[in-house]
């Protein structure tokens, strides 16, 4: 039997929750929980529990937040020009300025 693992609270997760989402609220849950680094149950749980996000800041993140928003930027001014901005990548947008703007403040602490 493996052993049971336990979260950073100590404590242990024996319990599953489970809900229904679309495939465009899906979507988009994976693509936070992939900018962020983390794993999609902790992603959820700090989310729900703490209001806030925990996002794991090192060259990987950094690589996946220039690749997303390399494509946003040119989704985004695809749709501003037709005039067809999708609420899935104006959602990626807000998520990745307000960890960029996070990402600012914390720099800013240590200046």
């Amino acid at each position: 039997m493996s052993e049971k693992v336990r979260d950073r609270k100590n404590h242990w997760r024996a319990i599953t929750v489970a809900f229904r989402a679309s495939p465009e609220e899906n979507e988009l849950l994976n693509r936070k929980v992939y900018i962020c680094g983390i794993t999609k149950q902790q992603y959820i749980i700090d989310r729900l529990l703490e209001d806030k996000v925990r996002v794991v800041v090192n060259r990987k993140v950094l690589n996946r937040l220039s690749e997303r928003l390399a494509v946003l930027t040119d989704t985004i001014h695809t749709a501003l020009q037709a005039g067809t901005l999708d609420d899935v990548s104006a959602d990626e947008l807000k998520f990745i300025l307000n960890i960029l703007k996070e990402i600012q403040r914390e720099e800013e602490k240590f200046k």
